[in-house]
C-alpha cells in the first residue's frame, strides 16, 4: 500500500498534489495539516473518481461533516481516539502518528486501524521498522504498521519485509522533476 500524504509544496497546491497523485495511481490520500473546508470538499469528487481513501488531518468534525473515509491523528491519547472512534462509528479509518515506540502501549485495546511511524535520522530503517514491527505485534496484532520519511525505494522490499504493510511517501515528493515518475516507480515497487 502507498499512502501519499500532502505537504507545504513550493510548486502545488494541496488539491494539485492530490491530482498528481492519483494521476499516477496511488489510491489512498492524507491530507496533512488543516485544510479550509472548501478545499477538504473539492479533494472528494477527484478521490471518487479515481476509487482512492481520503483521510484528513486531526479534524473530527470536519471528517464527520463531510464523510470522508478516515481521519488521522498527528497527536493523540487513548481518550482522543476513544471520542474519535465514538464520533466517526466502526466504519471509519482511523490512523495516528507514532513518534515513538514507547506510545506503542497506550494503544492496547484501542480500535486503531493503521500507523505511521518514521525512523529517526541516523538509525538503520530497516532494523528500526523490523523492531518497530515486533513492539506493536507485542501490543496490538490488527494495526496496520505504516513506513514514512525519506525511504529509498530500492529499500522499499527490505522495509516491507520487516511486516510493514505500507509506505507512505510525503507530498514533497511533487516538487521532484518527475513526481508522477516517482509515485509510479514506488507503486511498481510495492507490487
Amino acid at each position: 500500500m502507498l499512502q501519499f500524504a500532502t505537504d507545504d509544496s513550493i510548486r502545488h497546491s494541496v488539491a494539485e498534489q492530490v491530482e498528481l497523485a492519483l494521476q499516477a495511481g496511488c489510491r489512498w490520500i492524507r491530507v496533512t495539516g488543516t485544510p479550509a473546508d472548501e478545499a477538504a470538499e473539492k479533494l472528494i469528487p477527484l478521490c471518487q473518481e479515481n476509487d482512492a481513501i481520503l483521510v484528513l488531518d486531526n479534524n473530527i468534525e470536519l471528517v464527520d461533516r463531510l464523510r470522508v473515509h478516515g481521519l488521522h491523528l498527528t497527536e493523540w491519547t487513548r481518550g482522543s481516539v476513544i471520542a474519535a472512534r465514538e464520533k466517526l462509528g466502526p466504519h471509519a479509518i482511523i490512523g495516528l502518528s507514532c513518534q515513538d515506540a514507547t506510545q506503542l502501549e497506550d494503544l492496547a485495546a484501542l480500535d486503531v486501524d493503521y500507523l505511521v511511524a518514521e525512523c529517526p535520522d541516523g538509525e538503520n530503517q530497516v532494523d528500526f521498522y523490523a523492531r518497530f514491527v515486533e513492539a506493536l505485534r507485542k501490543v496490538h496484532s490488527e494495526i496496520h504498521p505504516v513506513a514514512s520519511g525519506d525511504i529509498p525505494v530500492a529499500l522499499y522490499p527490505s522495509v516491507i519485509a520487516t511486516g510493514i504493510e505500507g509506505i507512505e511517501i510525503s507530498g514533497a515528493i511533487t516538487d521532484a522533476p518527475d513526481p508522477s515518475a516517482f509515485i509510479r516507480l514506488a507503486l511498481e515497487t510495492l507490487q
